[in-house]
This record gives C-alpha cells, sequence and structure tokens, in this order.
C-alpha cells in the first residue's frame, strides 16, 4: 500500500458496512443533464470508475472527452493540488467551465452547451439555474476560505424556498 492508499468504513441508515481500499486521487461530483441526444457508447458510471482510478486531473478529462459518451452528464473534478475543472458532456460534444474567483458550480442545466438542442433538465429542474446563480455567490463570498462546515451550511440554504438550494419536503 501507498502513502496514498486509505481505507473507507461506510453504512447507511440499517445497511450492512462496507469498507473500500481506494487510494485519494481525483475528487469526483456528478450530476444529471438531459438532452435530446443519446447513442450507443460509454455508459456514465463506467465513466466514473474510470475517472476514480486516474491519477491526474488531464486524465481524469480524458475519461470523459476521448471516448463516445452514450448520454448527457455533468462531471466536477478536483485534484490534491487544488485544481479543479467542470465538464459538461454531451454524446456528440464537450465543455470544460473553469472556475471563476476560485469558485466552480454546476446544477442540472447546460451553462455552455446552449444550442439549438433542446434542454430536456430546464424541463424537469426549471429552477436549475436559480440554484446554480445562489450557490456561486454563497461561495463567491468566502472564496479562499470555504471549509467543509461552509459547504454543508451552502447546501442547506433555504433562500427562495420552495426553488431554494436546500429541497426537502417541508
Amino acid at each position: 500500500m501507498g502513502p496514498a492508499t486509505i481505507l473507507v468504513r461506510s453504512r447507511r441508515g440499517g445497511d450492512p458496512v462496507v469498507f473500500m481500499l481506494t487510494e485519494a486521487g481525483i475528487g469526483l461530483v456528478t450530476n444529471s443533464l438531459l438532452s435530446d441526444s443519446r447513442r450507443f457508447g460509454m455508459p456514465i458510471h463506467v465513466t466514473r470508475r474510470k475517472i476514480l482510478a486516474d491519477r491526474s486531473l488531464e486524465a481524469a478529462v480524458a475519461a470523459i472527452t476521448d471516448v463516445e459518451r452514450a448520454q448527457s452528464a455533468n462531471y466536477l473534478l478536483g485534484s490534491a493540488d487544488g485544481r479543479a475543472v467542470d465538464v459538461e458532456a454531451r454524446p456528440e460534444d464537450t465543455a470544460l467551465l473553469e472556475p471563476e474567483d476560485s469558485v466552480l458550480t454546476h446544477a442540472n442545466h447546460f451553462r455552455r452547451l446552449a444550442d439549438d438542442r433542446q434542454d430536456l433538465g430546464q424541463g424537469i429542474y426549471p429552477d436549475s439555474a436559480r440554484r446554480d446563480t445562489r450557490l456561486r455567490f454563497l461561495l463567491s463570498e468566502r472564496a479562499g476560505n470555504i471549509d467543509a462546515a461552509f459547504c454543508q451550511a451552502c447546501l442547506a440554504d433555504h433562500a427562495e424556498h420552495p426553488h431554494s438550494i436546500c429541497r426537502h419536503v417541508s
């Protein structure tokens, strides 16, 4: 085992305990994007697994951009050296989003791949852009001084409820 190898113990509710042996490397957050195109290609869950096995941000981005993708998805990637990038992916193209003032967010709508293709997510998540803008605003206020507790507070934000970041049932 190398110096970046970690053992993770996880348990949800009454589920069995799960142990995972993994290596610290690329951080990954994915979220749903829905376009009107699909094709035979690499499934999202296989892409996610490939990303988590990669050791560099560049290799993780290539795991998304250098394959034929089956459907749309969003991938927010971070590396241990502090770099981050977001990849919006449709079967036919990708777009990279870089941090703005040290902040990078994404919700369930296309931000860069907006063209004549219908963003089906806008119909399902009409408040997606509003939630993304709100999160970017909150994080920008503390850019350079963001910790896990502040991220949790942002994700629990109820401004503009029921169209808030936190959308739990009241």
